[in-house]
C-alpha cells in the first residue's frame, strides 16, 4: 500500500494545470532558481509543482552524497536555528511528497517505510472494524495489560486513526538523501544553470 503522503498537511508548494504540465516533461528553471517539474505521480497528468529555491538547495546539498544530516542543513543556514530548522522540516516534508528526496531515522528506516506500516495496519483494521474490535477485546478480556476504554468497535476504529495520525506527526527523522527522481531533476537543473551561464558569458 503506497503511504498516505498528504496527511502531513497543508503546503505551499503551489500546484498549477497549464501548458507546461505533463508527465516527460523537462523542468523550466525560473528566476531566482525555482523550477517547475512534473510530479511524483498521483495520477494527475497535468500537474506541475514549484520547487523553491531552499528545496533546491536542499537537492544539490544532497547530490552525490549517501545522506546528509538535518543537522547539518540547518547549519547551513544563517537564520536562527530554530527557526532554520522548522523552515526546513516545511522544505522538506514537501521534496519528500513530491518523492525527490527520502527521510531517515538513526537506525536507517524511511519514512515511506514508516508510513506504509503505519497506513497497512490501519487498512486492515478498517476492512473489518468489529472482527479486529473483537481480537483486541478477547485479548483485553484474558488479562492482556492495559486501560481499554472502548465499548464499541467505532469508538475504537475512530481512536485507532486518531493513534495513526499521531505517530506520523510524531515520526524523529535524522537524515536525508536523495531518490532516484530527485537526483535526476537536481542534475537536469544544474546543467540547464551552466547552459544559461554560457550562454550569458559567450553573450
Amino acid at each position: 500500500m503506497t503511504p498516505d503522503r498528504e496527511g502531513l498537511g497543508r503546503t505551499d508548494m503551489r500546484d498549477t494545470n497549464g501548458a507546461n504540465g505533463g508527465r516527460g516533461k523537462k523542468p523550466a528553471v525560473l528566476p531566482g532558481g525555482e523550477a517547475l517539474f512534473p510530479s511524483a505521480g498521483r495520477g494527475e497528468e497535468n500537474r506541475v509543482t514549484r520547487l523553491s529555491a531552499s528545496g533546491l538547495a536542499v537537492l544539490e546539498a544532497c547530490l552525490g552524497r549517501d545522506a546528509v544530516s538535518i543537522d547539518e542543513l540547518v547549519r547551513r543556514s544563517p537564520r536562527r536555528q530554530a527557526v532554520a530548522r522548522a523552515s526546513l522540516s516545511r522544505t522538506l516534508r514537501r521534496l519528500w511528497r513530491a518523492g525527490l528526496v527520502e527521510l531517515l531515522n538513526d537506525w536507517g528506516d524511511t519514512l515511506t517505510e514508516y508510513y506504509a506500516a503505519i497506513d497497512n495496519k490501519l487498512a486492515a483494521q478498517e476492512r473489518d472494524p468489529d472482527a479486529a474490535f473483537a481480537v483486541v477485546l478477547d485479548a483485553v478480556r484474558r488479562g492482556a495489560p492495559g486501560f481499554f476504554p472502548y465499548t464499541t468497535a467505532a469508538d475504537w476504529i475512530e481512536d485507532q486513526r486518531r493513534a495513526a495520525a499521531k505517530l506520523k506527526r510524531s515520526k524523529p527523522t535524522r537524515t536525508v538523501c536523495l531518490t532516484a527522481q530527485g537526483r535526476e531533476l537536481v542534475e537536469r537543473l544544474i546543467s540547464r544553470r551552466r547552459e544559461v551561464n554560457r550562454s550569458e558569458h559567450i553573450a
